[in-house]
């Protein structure tokens, strides 16, 4: 199956958009884009389709509420310590979060004929909370300490699975002599629904299939292939 232009610029062009950055609107990009001729998505540009404009602009929008529940649960965030004024404008929960935003992007896109965008004050909440996030979530000093461990395991997961399939003919049934671990099935499956091309390198492969896991499947995974297992 070919993906249309539009969805591959949609792709290429899906930045996130930096709120800190004070710009609370973007528009689709004019003229004509060669998507083969970029290879850095920064300077991609915005889309081209105002669908495109949508992605980029809710891509933040989804993590940082839910990002606040996920550090609340794992005891890294007191809810009392977000500030009063983020939570009177978006809200205390994910729900809340997600749902006032998106209201205010469609009223606002709705009033801004050509463009996607939120109001200045919810805008300069989602900045705040964003920043909140920086600061007490992924910079705090209770997840960096494991920043060293997880770089680690996800270095040795893509090394061995990198090691596993290149010792295969992926593009023939070689692919199924990979072992039978249930890691490696799901792998199979994986490369077999992508149909890559002969030219696409293993690593960019196995890669994509690691972009693709949550933290406790690469934990999962991990015990799988490395962890000793008993004899029954």
């Amino acid at each position: 199956m070919n993906l249309t232009f539009e969805v591959r610029d949609g792709i290429i062009s899906h930045n996130g958009e930096d709120f800190k950055a004070g710009r609370n609107q973007i528009c689709p990009s004019c003229g004509e884009k060669k998507l083969e001729a970029i290879s850095d998505r920064q300077a991609a540009g915005m889309p081209v389709t105002l669908e495109g404009c949508i992605v980029r602009m809710v891509d933040r929008i989804t993590y940082a509420g839910r990002d606040v529940e996920d550090a609340i649960v794992a005891g890294l965030l007191d809810e009392a310590t977000i500030p009063a004024e983020i939570v009177s404008e978006l809200g205390k929960n994910n729900g809340e979060i997600v749902g006032n935003l998106l209201i205010d992007l469609i009223e606002f896109s709705k009033e801004n004929d050509g463009y996607i965008g939120l109001s200045t004050t919810k805008n300069e909440a989602l900045a705040a909370l964003i920043q909140h996030n920086y600061s007490k979530i992924y910079l705090s000093d209770r997840v960096n300490k494991f920043k060293k461990q997880a770089t680690i395991a996800l270095r040795e997961l893509f090394c061995r699975l990198l090691e596993d399939i290149e010792k295969t003919k992926r593009l023939t049934a070689g692919i199924d002599t990979l072992p039978d671990a249930m890691v490696y099935q799901i792998f199979r499956n994986f490369i077999k629904k992508i149909n890559y091309s002969e030219e696409t390198p293993n690593a960019q492969i196995v890669l994509d299939f690691i972009s693709g896991m949550t933290d406790n499947y690469v934990v999962e995974c991990l015990d799988e292939i490395f962890v000793p297992k008993c004899i029954t």
